[in-house]
């Protein structure tokens, strides 16, 4: 089994102000980067029925294959996930490829992330989407210690549109995947 991944993710309409607040909270920027993650469709089963993901992230030079499994429960984006870095990424393409993956779509993003305590607190700006705001728990604690920490915080930001969609899955819902 893979790491458990414990996140939330809220739809940001004030960057700045949510970014002055989790600095005031103690939050210490840790990186800015720009990801290009590409989703492959399965051959044979509909990853949008089954909940799961397949991507391949660019991110500084290196490149990543992930595995989502389904989310874990109705609050939260919590889920499996499974990663391997691509050592070539030409190839892993062409691997995929013939395996019968397509890709369906590219989700491009500015993202800049915070370390606040245990948290991970990443400001999201998607092409094509907009401003989000996710924070996910780094401490390897259990599915329930991890949400009630990633909500508290939400909740603390005063972020109530919370979005269990991913970005792939908003971008094929506005047709411009």
């Amino acid at each position: 089994m893979g790491m458990l991944e414990v996140e939330a993710k809220a739809h940001l309409d004030d960057p700045e102000r949510t970014v002055a607040r989790i600095i005031e909270m103690g939050a210490r920027e840790a990186y800015s980067t720009v990801q290009r993650d590409t989703y492959y469709r399965h051959p044979s089963r509909d990853f949008a029925e089954t909940d799961e993901a397949l991507r391949i992230r660019e991110e500084e030079g290196r490149a990543t294959l992930t595995y989502k499994g389904p989310k874990l429960d109705l609050a939260t984006k919590s889920r499996e996930e499974l990663e391997v870095p691509v050592v070539d990424l030409k190839s892993m393409g062409a691997l995929l490829l013939r395996l019968g993956f397509e890709p369906v779509a590219v989700v491009e993003k500015h993202r800049r992330g915070f370390h606040l305590g245990d948290l991970e607190v990443d400001v999201d700006e998607v092409k094509g989407l907009g401003m989000f705001l996710e924070v996910e728990a780094r401490g390897g604690e259990g599915l329930e210690e991890g949400r009630a920490k990633v909500l508290k915080l939400l909740e603390a930001l005063g972020l109530t549109r919370l979005e269990r969609k991913s970005y792939l899955e908003l971008l094929l819902q506005r047709g411009t995947a």
